[in-house]
């Protein structure tokens, strides 16, 4: 499920996973290659799996 699915703003998803919003937006945008700790926290905030 996705941040828009659920109705969430960047900010929302930040302070669920812990990561900071300007990563979000960078992530988004396309221009932030994410760690794979980054991939893990918003995946466990959404309740995605990783793979």
């Amino acid at each position: 499920m996705s941040r828009l699915e659920l109705g969430w703003s960047q900010e929302r998803l930040a302070f669920a996973s812990g990561v900071c919003v300007r990563t979000i937006s960078a992530v988004e945008c396309g221009t932030a290659n994410p760690t794979s700790d980054v991939i893990e926290s918003l995946a466990w905030a959404l309740g995605v799996p990783v793979s």
